[in-house]
C-alpha cells in the first residue's frame, strides 16, 4: 500500500509539472523566441551577426555592355543608333565596413570599403572590343558648356582631337584606362576644385576606395526603425533634390524591420542619391520559405509624370517617366538610370534607338522578404547606366547630334539566401507550431496523468469503503 502510495505522489507531481510546463510554454514560447531573435539581430561588436553585416560574403555581379554598331551615323538623322547586348562579364562584389563607430543614440556609423574582382569561370571574354559613347569627352563637354571661354576652349580643344565614340576592350571599360581629355581635366582644377583620376572606368574610381558610396548612419537596434539609414554623409538630407526628394529616408539596404507588411518597402540607394520605393508584388516562396516579393513598379523610375510627389526628383528638365535623372549628384555628369533595357520606360527612349528588348524575368528589379523576421530570401539588382546625348552649340563634336539616350552598360546582383540560414529561418517559422503542439501534448498527458491518479485513489477509497461496510454487516449479524 505504501508503494503504491508513492507512485501516486510521483505520478501526481508529474502531471502537475508538465501541466505547468506546457502553460509556460504555450503562453510564453513565442515571447522568449522573439527575445532570443531579437538578440541575434542586434548588431553590435560582440553579436553573432556583426562579422556577417562587417564583411558580405562575395556577391557575384553580372555586367552587360551594350555594343554600339552604327556611332558613325550619328550624325545621319534617318538612322537610329543600333545597340548590340554583349555579356555577361562576372564579378565579384564585396562591401566591407571600416571606421565603425558605435553611437550612444542606438546607431552604427561607418564606411564601405568597396572590392570589385573578375571571376575567372566568366563566359565572356575580358577582351572584346565593345563600341560605346566617349564619356570623358562628352562630360568634359557637358559640365563646362556655361563655363567662361577661359575654362571652355581648353575643352572645346582637346575635343578636336577626339570622337563621339571610344572602342574599348570590356577590362578597359571596367578597370580604367587613359586618355589624354584627363590632361583638360585636371588643367580645370583649379576651377572645379576636383581632382580627375588618372584613368577612366566605369568600376575604377571605386574600387578598392574607402567612403567612395558615402558615409553611413544606421538604426542598429531592433524596433519598427531597425537597419534605417538616420544620416548619410552627417546629414538627413541630400543637397541634390529639394523638399521631400531631398530627405534621407529608408534602410541603408542590409537591415530590414520586422513584420512587414504587404505594401511597399523603401531603402536609400547611394548611387542614386535617394530612397526608392518598392511595392509589394505578390507571395513567393523562396527555398521552401514563405516570402513577400516587392519590385521596382514603373513609378519608382519616375519625375512626377506618373506620381505627383516625385516631382520634385525633376531637375532642370524634367523627362519622360522611366529614368532617373542622376546628374545633380554626379557632378554635372548627364548620367541617368533605369531598368535594363529601358524595362518599364516611356516609349520615347525606345523608339530613337534601336537593340532594346525589355523582358520582365530578364530585367526586373526586385527582392523577397520573410515578413516576420525581415529577412531578404532573395533579390535581383537590376539597373542600367545611360547617358543622354544632345546638341551643344560650342562645341563642333556635339553640335549636329540628336537627342537620345544611350544605354552604356547594366549590371545585375542576384542572390538567394544561404543554405545554413534557410534552415535557421525555418527552425524559427515552425518553432511556434511545434510549441504550441509539444504544450498541448504536456497539458493533455499531465492531466491523463492526473486523472489516473484520481481515479485509482478513488477506486482505492471505494474498496476501503465497501470493505467497511461489509465488515460492519457481519458485524450486526
Amino acid at each position: 500500500m505504501r508503494a503504491i502510495n508513492m507512485w501516486n505522489k510521483i505520478l501526481l507531481t508529474f502531471g502537475v509539472t508538465l501541466i505547468v510546463v506546457g502553460l509556460v510554454l504555450l503562453f510564453c514560447f513565442s515571447s522568449l523566441v522573439t527575445l532570443i531573435l531579437n538578440n541575434s539581430l542586434t548588431l553590435s561588436a560582440n553579436s553573432k551577426a556583426f562579422e556577417e553585416w562587417r564583411k558580405t560574403r562575395p556577391i557575384p555581379m553580372d555586367m552587360y555592355f551594350f555594343n554600339w554598331t552604327n556611332p558613325d551615323d550619328i550624325y545621319n538623322p534617318d538612322i537610329k543608333p543600333n545597340f548590340e547586348e554583349v555579356g555577361p562579364y562576372k564579378l565579384f562584389h564585396v562591401r566591407e565596413k571600416v571606421n565603425i563607430t558605435w553611437n550612444d543614440n542606438d546607431t552604427v556609423t561607418y564606411k564601405h570599403l568597396l572590392s570589385y574582382y573578375y571571376d575567372d569561370n566568366s563566359p565572356s571574354n575580358l577582351s572584346d572590343v565593345i563600341t560605346t559613347i566617349d564619356m570623358v569627352a562628352l562630360s568634359m563637354a557637358q559640365r563646362t558648356k556655361d563655363s567662361f571661354f577661359f575654362v571652355k576652349n581648353p575643352v572645346k580643344l582637346a575635343l578636336m582631337f577626339s570622337n563621339i565614340y571610344v572602342r574599348k576592350t570590356a577590362r578597359e571599360l571596367m578597370s580604367g584606362y587613359e586618355t589624354s581629355i584627363m590632361a583638360a581635366a585636371n588643367a580645370l582644377n583649379f576651377v572645379t576644385g576636383e581632382n580627375a583620376p588618372d584613368k577612366f572606368g566605369y568600376l575604377y574610381a571605386a574600387n578598392q576606395t574607402i567612403g567612395f558610396d558615402g558615409t553611413y548612419n544606421v538604426r542598429n537596434t531592433v524596433g519598427d526603425d531597425f537597419g534605417a539609414l538616420k544620416n548619410w554623409n552627417y546629414n538627413n538630407f541630400t543637397l541634390f533634390y529639394e523638399g521631400q526628394c531631398g530627405k534621407i529616408n529608408g534602410s541603408a539596404g542590409e537591415l530590414y524591420p520586422q513584420n512587414l507588411k504587404p505594401d511597399h518597402i523603401t531603402f536609400f540607394s547611394a548611387d542614386l542619391c535617394r530612397p526608392l520605393e518598392f511595392t509589394f508584388e505578390e507571395n513567393q516562396t523562396v527555398e521552401g520559405i514563405p516570402s513577400y516579393k516587392y519590385s521596382a513598379k514603373d513609378a519608382v523610375f519616375d519625375n512626377g509624370t506618373l506620381v505627383t510627389r516625385n516631382k520634385c526628383f525633376c531637375t532642370g528638365r524634367c523627362f519622360p517617366s522611366g529614368v532617373l535623372d542622376n546628374s545633380a549628384c554626379r557632378s554635372g555628369v548627364p548620367l541617368f538610370s533605369s531598368l535594363p533595357h529601358f524595362y518599364y520606360a516611356d516609349e520615347f527612349y525606345r523608339n530613337k534607338i534601336d537593340g532594346m528588348k525589355p523582358d520582365k524575368d530578364k530585367h526586373e528589379f526586385y527582392f523577397t522578404f520573410e515578413p516576420n523576421i525581415g529577412i531578404v530570401t532573395s533579390t535581383a539588382a537590376r539597373l542600367q547606366v545611360n547617358v543622354w546625348l544632345e546638341p551643344l552649340e560650342d562645341f563642333q563634336l556635339y553640335k549636329n547630334v540628336p537627342e537620345l539616350m544611350i544605354p552604356i552598360f547594366w549590371t545585375q546582383q542576384q542572390v538567394v539566401l544561404y543554405e545554413e540560414h534557410v534552415a535557421n529561418v525555418k527552425l524559427f517559422l515552425i518553432s511556434p507550431t511545434i510549441s504550441k503542439i509539444s504544450s498541448l501534448v504536456m497539458i493533455v498527458v499531465g492531466l491523463v496523468c492526473i486523472g489516473y491518479v484520481l481515479v485509482i485513489l478513488y477506486l482505492n477509497e471505494r474498496r476501503v469503503t465497501k470493505s467497511k461496510l461489509w465488515k460492519n454487516e457481519i458485524a450486526l449479524k
